[in-house]
């Protein structure tokens, strides 16, 4: 690839996803993971899925990345070849010097739990000691997964916030799945993050935000989404297992719990004051439907998912969608998998 793309920035030695597939843990392969090293889980998929206790891989990983970075920079010294930290080797590893020719991806980040939200912050800082050039690569924007509202912007753009100050070297957001009515804000404040020469703090761009879009009606429109952020506050106390170490079912309890302490009502109330604040403002209007659209697909979503609902119910909640979507059809991706409503 480097012999015929000479100039490119860099290239990927990144690993493939693992998907379904059960690392090697045969003795050569274990040799090089230290006993010393962060505690983790690794998946098992078959017979059936389960997570079995163990130490971090990045070592031994990072064994292999740093041979063929080894290997390319004899005839290509300055090529910058571009790694994942992702999985069970997401923790910086404990006895190998990454090459210094590597770029590390690091994939850290979960806003769902709060066990693990200092995890940015000691992660990249760890992976900065080396002196590599360090890339954000998380798939944070995926958050709870379910068809509702929810904001945790105030966390992510923290989290942006401090790597601006200490140099990370880029990002590159992945599950970013165009969920406008769901998680405008938060799409709008990582933009904000990176771009806020004048420093300004969260809650300052949060009214600059409303007032922007809603005019008059800022400040219930504000009050929907703090009402959010306390959903989402609660629902990540709440979580205390790590994904990794999840079954299926209890990686929907947790995205559940959203719906769970999510006060639809109290979003409701948010949205008529807006209404009534909007002066009849077109443009305001429209863009306060949108998020008392995504008020009401969670609502309807969380008895659909719960298995609450009848067969009326289930319809309702279709036309509901498909209704709403054929005229605003940027709000959500029809195609989205948590838009399935069971016949």
């Amino acid at each position: 690839i480097i012999r015929g793309k000479p100039n490119l920035k860099s290239y990927s030695i990144c690993l493939p996803d693992s998907a379904t597939s059960t690392q090697c843990m045969c003795e050569e392969c274990r040799r090089l993971d230290p006993v010393n090293a962060p505690k983790g889980v690794i998946a098992v998929f078959f017979p059936d899925r389960r997570s079995v206790p163990y130490v971090s891989s990045t070592d031994r990983v990072f064994t292999y990345m740093n041979r063929v970075a080894r290997e390319v920079s004899q005839e290509y010294p300055k090529a910058v070849l571009a790694c994942y930290a992702y999985g069970n080797y997401t923790a910086p590893p404990v006895r190998t010097v990454p090459h210094r020719n590597l770029m590390i991806l690091s994939t850290v980040g979960n806003y769902t739990n709060f066990k693990e939200a200092n995890n940015v912050e000691r992660n990249l800082a760890g992976w900065k000691s080396f002196g590599n050039r360090l890339l954000w690569r998380p798939n944070v924007h995926m958050g709870f997964g379910m068809a509702s509202p929810e904001n945790f912007s105030r966390r992510i753009f923290a989290d942006i916030s401090l790597m601006a100050e200490n140099g990370i070297f880029g990002v590159d957001y992945d599950t970013m799945g165009s969920e406008w009515a769901t998680k405008a804000l938060m799409y709008y404040m990582v933009c904000r993050a990176h771009y806020n020469p004048d420093r300004l703090d969260y809650d300052t761009l949060l009214v600059d935000y409303c007032w922007s879009g809603f005019r008059q009606a800022w400040k219930p429109v504000r009050e929907y989404f703090l009402a959010l952020e306390r959903a989402c506050d609660r629902a990540a106390s709440e979580n205390t297992k790590s994904p990794p170490a999840l079954t299926w079912q209890q990686r929907f309890e947790q995205s559940y719990r959203l719906m769970e302490f999510t006060d639809y009502d109290r979003l409701d109330s948010c949205i008529a004051e807006a209404k009534s604040k909007a002066d009849g403002d077109g443009d305001v209007l429209r863009r306060i439907e949108r998020l008392e659209f995504a008020a009401g697909l969670g609502r309807r979503m969380k008895k659909v998912r719960s298995n609450a609902a009848t067969p009326a119910e289930r319809d309702e909640a279709r036309r509901y969608i498909e209704d709403y979507l054929r005229k605003d059809p940027s709000a959500y991706p029809v195609d989205h998998p948590s838009l399935s409503v069971p016949k």
